[in-house]
């Protein structure tokens, strides 16, 4: 690059062309034209170099000892000094951006290659797809679904959503649907349907074969404010009957945030509750204690008409009088190993309050035989 005479000239020219240096990295070479002026005898090109931190370059032409510059020698500017630590570190920041792009550039010719050889599962169908799942899931809820409702369900931005339901370019999906399509049909369902959790609901066949218990609990869930406990064996079936209704509450109570809680257990087998908080390792009995207390601040918080707690009291039975505490103002249900004795909870505590015992159907032994007894 060459430019005119002038000392504003060789300024600004040099500025851009180191700018353009550090985008490019090595290889780049600099021309600049000896100036000619009074104040720039020789041009200050050793001066702006150094002032620049170039750490290696080629001068071509006459060099004195010194740059010409009155103020420059003001910095006690050392050749021999190394560069210092920020320009190095900003050195390898610009070879590594370019070196980023390189290979970003190089994977689009890459892709665009293999575009025009290998067709990709065509994204009309993972559209069409999206949109179905999207309105058989509104109409299982009741009321047609938003994507700002759709997104606590997958955990993913509304707008992420909305756009792939517009454009179907979902490369996750459509590398899924690719491989599922070459499966016959009834492998392709069993490995579906033993990925899917069960989602738990009052209506689910583990209850719903006893229909004046389901009754019983709909009642019971309809209830403003009060307390139930759930007990009994085994620990799955006090879990399914805690989701199921808290599943069955936010169906009945969509598009709002009706429902919080802690859960002692991680959701592996079952649908989560939307609203609850699940512990990530429950066999470290004091992360579970450090998480209780944590987490308790923001439940305790909530403005939710439903709290549900899944295992608390065993890892933290202090807890026991803070829990009835939010019977007051919303309903509160407890499922929990440990036996609890409802008359000591404290005068105060607002009825209702309920006693459910879950254990397994004589009938069938995965059903869940539930007994309603009022405390």
């Amino acid at each position: 690059m060459k430019t005119a005479s002038g000392p504003g000239n060789t300024a600004v020219a040099f500025s851009r062309a180191i700018q353009n240096f550090k985008l490019r990295g090595s290889g780049c070479w600099i021309s600049i034209k000896e100036c000619g002026t009074t104040e720039h005898k020789r041009g200050g090109a050793l001066a702006y170099l150094a002032a620049c931190h170039v750490r290696r370059a080629k001068v071509f032409g006459r060099c004195e000892a010194t740059t010409g510059l009155e103020l420059f020698p003001r910095a006690n500017f050392d050749w021999q000094q190394r560069p210092t630590p920020s320009a190095c570190a900003e050195g390898r920041s610009f070879r590594s951006a370019a070196k980023r792009r390189s290979d970003m550039n190089a994977a689009k010719r890459k892709a665009q290659d293999n575009r025009c050889l290998v067709s990709t599962f065509p994204p009309e169908r993972v559209r069409k797809l999206l949109v179905n799942l999207k309105t058989c899931l509104g109409w299982a809820e009741g009321q047609p679904l938003s994507f700002e409702d759709w997104s606590p369900i997958v955990c993913r931005p509304a707008n992420t959503l909305a756009s792939w339901c517009e454009s179907g370019e979902a490369h996750q999906i459509q590398a899924l649907l690719a491989s599922l399509e070459r499966l016959p049909e009834q492998v392709r369902h069993q490995l579906l349907d033993e990925a899917c959790r069960i989602h738990p609901t009052l209506q689910h066949r583990r209850l719903g074969h006893d229909f004046l218990a389901t009754s019983r609990l709909k009642e019971i869930l309809g209830k403003p404010s009060g307390f139930t406990f759930i007990q009994g064996h085994p620990a799955h079936m006090r879990t399914f009957l805690l989701v199921a209704l808290g599943n069955s509450f936010n169906q009945a109570h969509p598009g709002g945030k009706a429902v919080s809680g802690l859960d002692a257990q991680p959701a592996e087998t079952l649908a989560p509750v939307l609203g609850v908080t699940y512990v990530a390792d429950p066999l470290n009995a004091s992360r579970v204690a450090k998480w209780i207390t944590e987490a308790w601040l923001r439940v305790r918080a909530s403005s939710a008409r439903l709290f549900l707690f899944n295992g608390i009291l065993s890892h933290a039975p202090e807890m026991q009088n803070e829990i009835a505490g939010c019977a007051r103002r919303a309903h509160v249900i407890v499922a929990n190993g440990v036996g609890l004795n409802l008359r000591d909870l404290g005068k105060g505590f607002p009825p209702p309050v309920h006693l459910i015992s879950v254990s397994p159907s004589r009938e069938v032994p995965e059903w869940i035989k539930v007994e309603i007894a009022p405390a």
